[in-house]
């Protein structure tokens, strides 16, 4: 058993690891609310994740193969047919892409007028920040570096990321992206998992914390949006092709 399938069998037997994936599932079927049953939808990264058990008809891909992951695909290349694809999404795989701008060069290629690309990442609020900037800077080997002028990760490896994508590209270099990308529209989503992942340790460092307090603590503070505005340590980008 490769590191790939080790960690779908830990998320798919752990109850609130499941949850998180579940409750990702639903935020991105949320903000794809034009899908039908008959509409082709890809999700890039999802290596380690346990899409294929909650949404079966998604093609899922990855750059590394195992447990969950239907095919090979690099998210830097074109990875569909020009104009075949009603919907891509990631999670946790966008602040992981060497080179963003290819990416979104490769999915403008890919989606159907209207189709959207959506991603869960880290966050940007002053909690998210100090959470991945500071207090897991020693335990965590990706860091929040806002100050990085461009996009571009140093290494190609998949293990190494930037924390601080989202802010990068989407709110510090909005312009850039629109000047670069007049035909995709930017929108960003509501923020996703708060306090009770961190205290869980996520799904590489899980903690031996009940799954039901965990579950419980979860959706007690998905209740409050003021309170996940503030704590929330994730965050939805839905990009819309327009024409």
């Amino acid at each position: 058993m490769n590191d790939i399938d080790e960690v779908f069998e830990k998320v798919s037997k752990d109850l609130y690891l499941t949850y998180l994936f579940e409750d990702a599932v639903f935020a991105i079927k949320k903000a794809m609310s034009y899908l039908t049953t008959e509409s082709s939808v890809v999700e890039v990264g999802a290596a380690g994740g346990i899409t294929k058990l909650l949404w079966p008809s998604v093609k899922t891909t990855d750059v590394r193969l195992g447990m969950g992951v239907d095919s090979h695909a690099d998210a830097q290349i074109e990875f569909a047919p020009k104009a075949s694809l009603d919907g891509i999404f990631g999670i946790d795989t966008l602040h992981h892409i060497v080179n963003p701008m290819a990416h979104f060069h490769a999915i403008e290629n890919a989606l159907k007028v209207g189709g959207q690309a959506v991603y869960i990442d880290p966050n940007f609020n002053l909690f998210s920040k100090f959470v991945f900037k500071y207090a897991l800077k020693y335990i965590h080997q990706e860091p929040y570096d806002s100050s990085n002028p461009g996009w571009e990760l140093p290494s190609d490896s998949v293990l190494i990321g930037n924390q601080a994508q989202i802010f990068n590209i989407f709110i510090r270099d909005q312009e850039i992206f629109q000047k670069e990308f007049p035909n995709l529209h930017v929108q960003i989503g509501p923020p996703l998992r708060g306090i009770s992942y961190l205290i869980s340790g996520g799904v590489s460092s899980r903690l031996p914390i009940s799954s039901k307090v965990l579950i419980s603590l979860s959706k007690f503070e998905n209740k409050s949006k003021r309170w996940m505005a503030m704590f929330g340590l994730s965050r939805l980008v839905i990009i819309t092709k327009l024409k």
